[in-house]
């Protein structure tokens, strides 16, 4: 633990974390040779990347989640309900 303080700590740390951060920040710049010249249009082609891969993903989970979230729904009103009816019979 006290080596991952001394790494987070150091210089060659901070170096390699600002040297990451531009590459990640110009990579959309990677795609301006496609579609035209400048930032916008680079900008514009990766955006458009990540919302298909957006919605692609949300696409595959939706149909999971609100299955997992009906059996959760029908289980809690379910029981509600039940509970309701047994403490009015028992009255």
């Amino acid at each position: 633990m006290e080596k991952l303080k001394n790494l987070l700590k150091g210089k060659t740390f901070k170096t390699c974390l600002t040297a990451l951060s531009i590459m990640v920040l110009s990579a959309p710049m990677a795609f301006a040779s496609e579609t035209g010249s400048g930032a916008s249009a680079g900008m514009t082609t990766a955006m458009e990347g990540v919302k298909t891969e957006f919605e692609a993903t949300v696409a595959g989970i939706a149909p999971i989640a609100v299955g997992i979230i009906a059996i959760f729904l029908v289980w809690k009103y379910g029981m509600q309900f039940f509970t309701s009816l047994t403490n009015k019979g028992a009255k």
